[in-house]
């Protein structure tokens, strides 16, 4: 950054990262964040454990029925998203695992 005075006064408010600090009249905050807690509160007064379970019954029916959809939400909220693949070195393809176990088979 420069050293030149920003016309703003000392840095317009805003602390040494850039951000707007405590008192500055421009950073007032998100001004519909009372409005989204309103809504997530009234949301969740009429869901409960045994919901959220029978909704996730379901999806695993769709799952197992062919939803792709619903396969891919199951496995990134269960065991998470995959790693991103790294590059092979030297232009070379990684070997298999021989002593890796196979995987289990569909029934």
């Amino acid at each position: 950054m420069s050293d030149v005075p920003s016309p703003n006064g000392v840095n317009g408010g805003r602390d040494p990262s850039g951000r707007f600090s405590k008192g500055n009249r421009f950073g007032k905050g998100n001004p519909l964040a009372a409005e989204v807690f309103a809504r997530r509160r009234a949301f969740l007064s009429v869901v409960n454990e045994a919901t959220i379970k029978s909704i996730a019954r379901e999806i695993v029916a769709a799952a197992k029925s062919g939803d792709l959809a619903a396969a891919k939400l199951i496995l990134e909220w269960t065991i998470g998203r995959p790693a991103p693949l790294s590059e092979p070195h030297d232009g070379e393809m990684p070997r298999e695992n021989s002593e890796a176990e196979p995987l289990p088979q569909a029934e």
